[in-house]
C-alpha cells in the first residue's frame, strides 16, 4: 500500500468507498482486528497507518488525523509516510489528543 500511494499521486489523494467495496460487516471486522493488533503491538506504526487509511476512506477524517498522529508518535518521527498522507488528505487542521475516532 505504501509503495502504491507513494508512487501515484492520484491514489494518494483519492478517497475510496471502502464500505461499498468490502461491505460494512467485513470492514467492521477488519477494523476490530486492527484495533486489537494496535493495542497489543503498541510500537507498531503500520497498524495505525492502516486504521488512518480506513478512517479516511470511510469519511472519518478526524479519526484519520488521530491515527496519523499515533503513527507518527509510534515511529518516533522516523517514518515520513504519515506526514505525506496528512499533506494530501483533506483533514481537520489539528486532531485533539483527547478525541477518539468515532467507531465504524
Amino acid at each position: 500500500m505504501r509503495f502504491a500511494l507513494r508512487n501515484d499521486p492520484v491514489l494518494l489523494m483519492a478517497q475510496f468507498d471502502l464500505k461499498g467495496m468490502l461491505g460494512e460487516d467485513k470492514l467492521n471486522a477488519i477494523v476490530k482486528d486492527l484495533k486489537e493488533i494496535a493495542f497489543k503491538q503498541d510500537q507498531d506504526a503500520g497498524v495505525a497507518v492502516l486504521l488512518a487509511y480506513i478512517a479516511y476512506n470511510t469519511g472519518n477524517e478526524q479519526g484519520a488525523g488521530i491515527y496519523l498522529d499515533l503513527a507518527q508518535k509510534r515511529s518516533g518521527g522516523r517514518d515520513d509516510f504519515p506526514k505525506i498522507l496528512r499533506q494530501h488528505w483533506d483533514l481537520p487542521t489539528e486532531a485533539s489528543p483527547t478525541t477518539r475516532p468515532a467507531p465504524k
